[in-house]
């Protein structure tokens, strides 16, 4: 019986491993696409942020898993020191989750006042403690006699304060959501308000059921999600104004013609630039995507209090329904 145990656990063992390779491949992959994207502005850099810690957390999680239980030569001094990376990056990671979430909304961290950011960095210094602690006692986790890790009684503050993070991200997404007409930004807060909440059941689930380590997956899920939304986003986005582009326009009329027994009278207007042509042939094509860009903005900002769907239907043709 004792046997048919020992079998049980290192199966389950395998397929862990498993699974946190596949996580650290599919990170791998989302990571090279980010860095090949030419975007490279602050969101994307917060959220390539995001990646990257996950990635060395499941990396360092797929070790801890490898190393746990093992009677090799320094294997307690590995495992002490793999639990004490784990401790502090589960804690970075959702500190880079809140700062990827204010990135989105423009509250940038230079801009914070040095009270601010001493609040924010409380959890993170904690977190510190507790991985320090982690090395000098037994209170958050030790090792028992075949080298298995075991929990302590501090453990649950290891994930108290990265959840700290997780639901002031989501308490922040949620009022945007609120507050947000536009639909393209209402769909993309929902994505990442489900991802923060599944990060953040991920890491209550291993506080209460300590023997089950759910956390890196939990984190690197949702990535892929958003990553994949994003990429829907980008396709149907015209990159200069940031609009909806014709195809969008094109599929979205279709869906709004087949719902409109139901959604009341549907109105188009069509727009264009006046000599539009004449900016272009005057003071360049530079000068001509500024028009651009201004007008839509514009039609944005005049559009903000109504729910309108805006596209840049085609050069200085602009849709609204």
């Amino acid at each position: 019986m004792d046997k048919e145990i020992v079998d049980m656990i290192v199966n389950i063992k395998s397929v862990y491993i498993e699974f946190d390779i596949f996580c650290i491949l599919l990170l791998c992959v989302i990571l090279y696409r980010m860095y090949k994207n030419p975007d490279q502005g602050t969101e994307n850099i917060g959220f390539r942020n995001v990646v990257i810690g996950v990635l060395c957390g499941t990396v360092l999680d797929c070790l801890r898993e490898g190393f746990n239980g093992t009677s090799i030569k320094y294997s307690w001094q590995i495992n002490r020191t793999i639990d004490f990376c784990v401790i502090i990056m589960v804690c970075i990671v959702a500190f880079r989750w809140l700062l990827y979430v204010e990135e989105r909304l423009h509250n940038i961290w230079t801009n914070k006042s040095a009270k601010i950011k001493c609040l924010l960095l409380l959890p993170l210094s904690a977190s510190f403690l507790m991985a320090v602690l982690s090395i000098t006692t037994d209170t958050v986790i030790s090792l028992d006699q075949s080298n298995l890790i075991q929990y302590g009684k501090y453990y649950v503050f290891v994930v108290v304060f990265p959840a700290v993070y997780l639901l002031y991200a989501s308490a922040k997404i949620l009022w945007h959501h609120k507050l947000a007409r536009n639909r393209r930004e209402k769909s993309a807060d929902t994505s990442i308000l489900l991802s923060l909440l599944f990060s953040f059941a991920g890491i209550i689930f291993s506080g209460f059921r300590s023997g089950i380590p759910v956390v890196w997956p939990c984190y690197a899920f949702p990535l892929f999600v958003i990553y994949m939304n994003e990429q829907g986003h980008q396709i149907s986005t015209d990159k200069l104004t940031g609009l909806n582009n014709w195809f969008k326009f094109d599929s979205y009329l279709d869906e709004v013609l087949g719902q409109h027994k139901n959604c009341g009278n549907v109105y188009l207007f069509m727009c264009d630039i006046d000599s539009f042509k004449q900016i272009n042939d005057t003071y360049g094509h530079y000068e001509g995507d500024q028009a651009l860009k201004e007008t839509a903005n514009i039609l944005k900002e005049v559009c903000k209090t109504h729910d309108v769907f805006l596209a840049r239907y085609g050069g200085d043709e602009f849709a609204i329904i």
